[in-house]
């Protein structure tokens, strides 16, 4: 076994090692360090630091200790003995990631509310802001301070911003205070109508469409949304879309009048959007939002203020139109237990024909082909065995529960959920769980 060495001022000197490989590691370190005394000049000491050539840039290193001897770092190494040790390559700088606060300058003056860097920000930020002057045309989105859904505000404006050109500017008409940015919401111009009576709103509205002509007008689909979007088409003669689902291009999907369909027709200038056509839609630069004025705003016709919407007593709304329905048949003994628990879950009472007749509920109560068609989303019938009249007006119901104490009433098996227990005892249950989780 061999190794080659380089002394200062000498040529590479190579010598024969013995092999230390089947001796232990006192024996084999004692013969090291005699072949290593007989071979050195006086300068190099007897613990020799490992050698290293350099052949065509490679190199070699030979180390004569065994294994199990403490091992020297490389500045011990070279400052140990006469022995000229090659350099090493400069070491790799560490590249380290720190927070935002360790990338400034520690001798650099840290920021202060209104100081240099503030300014510095602001003029930065001006300058990020997109501006579109002398727009081309426009589309307006009409905005409740109290939404819809949330983020409908933001979503409404990236639904513009999506069907806007590049000189389309986007008008956001807010409705009630809000602190939300309406620039980093996405909106180009803004107009506020904080403490306008509804018959301001419609005055301004109508006046601020007529002067800017938007190509359209978004709204979301809400009792007040809608109710806005159809005097807005009356006064602009157009056909609105009421509730669109669904945005396709230049069509959109609106449900259809029996609400089990829906129907596709082109872009109105003026729609009402829900909450599932308007995902997905964030803006991603920060826009002027411009305060507009409007001119010609009428007051309030004399003699007329506006009171603001009431609610309406959902147990009396007509059957035609209530989202959830609950009927009383010939098994429900106790009416008052009934109308307690319809209050309870805010639902509108209806009845079968079998408790019409016999005048406990009046007939504009009936469900059934001789009496009210009803497509509520939830129908819910207590002691009703399921004539066939009584099944045609709950034919276009999207969920039906039944109450029966006969397994075999035909309204079980149109229902998707059938409970075979008494009416009354279910009632009094519900009641009671109603009660108490109002607490």
């Amino acid at each position: 076994m061999s190794r080659t060495r380089i002394n200062r001022g000498k040529p590479p000197e190579r010598i024969e090692e013995p092999d230390c490989a089947d001796r232990s590691d006192a024996a084999a370190m004692e013969e090291v360090a005699t072949v290593t005394s007989t071979t050195s000049t006086p300068n190099v000491e007897t613990a020799q630091a490992p050698t290293r050539v350099r052949r065509n840039n490679t190199a070699i290193r030979s180390d004569p200790r065994p294994a199990g001897r403490l091992r020297l770092s490389r500045a011990q190494e070279e400052t140990q003995g006469e022995e000229a040790v090659l350099p090493a390559a400069p070491a790799r700088r560490r590249r380290t990631l720190r927070g935002p606060a360790a990338h400034r300058d520690d001798a650099r003056t840290p920021m202060r509310p209104g100081g240099a860097d503030t300014a510095e920000a602001e003029a930065r930020d001006d300058a990020d802001v997109v501006r579109v002057e002398e727009p081309e045309s426009h589309i307006v989105v009409v905005a409740f301070a109290r939404e819809t859904w949330p983020q409908a505000e933001v979503e409404l404006i990236g639904l513009a911003r999506f069907l806007a050109g590049p000189r389309e500017a986007i008008v956001l008409c807010r409705i009630g205070a809000s602190e939300r940015d309406a620039g980093r919401a996405g909106a180009d111009r803004l107009v506020t109508f904080e403490n306008a009576g509804i018959f301001q709103r419609r005055s301004a509205l109508a006046a601020l469409c007529g002067d800017l002509k938007p190509r359209h007008v978004l709204l979301p689909s809400s009792d007040a949304g809608n109710d806005l979007a159809r005097f807005l088409a009356t006064r602009l003669g157009v056909r609105p879309a009421i509730g669109i689902v669904q945005l396709r291009g230049n069509e959109v999907l609106v449900p259809a009048a029996d609400r089990q369909h829906d129907y596709a027709r082109s872009l109105p200038p003026v729609a009402t959007f829900t909450a599932s056509a308007c995902k997905a839609t964030t803006p991603v630069a920060r826009r002027e939002a411009r305060t507009l004025m409007v001119q010609g705003v009428t007051s309030d016709p004399a003699g007329v203020t506006d009171d603001g919407i009431e609610v309406a007593d959902v147990s009396r709304l007509a059957l035609e139109e209530a989202e959830f329905v609950v009927s009383a048949g010939g098994g429900v003994r106790d009416l008052r237990l009934f109308g307690a628990v319809a209050r309870s879950l805010s639902a509108t009472i209806g009845a079968s024909r079998v408790v019409c007749d016999a005048g406990a509920l009046p007939r504009d109560r009936q469900v059934g082909a001789s009496g009210h068609i009803t497509r509520a989303q939830a129908y819910v019938a207590f002691g009703i065995s399921g004539a066939p009249q009584h099944l045609e007006g709950i034919r276009d119901c999207a969920h039906v529960v039944a109450v029966n104490t006969d397994p075999h009433a035909a309204i079980l098996a149109r229902a998707d959920l059938a409970i075979v227990a008494d009416a009354g005892a279910v009632l009094a249950a519900l009641l009671e769980n109603g009660e108490s989780a109002r607490g």
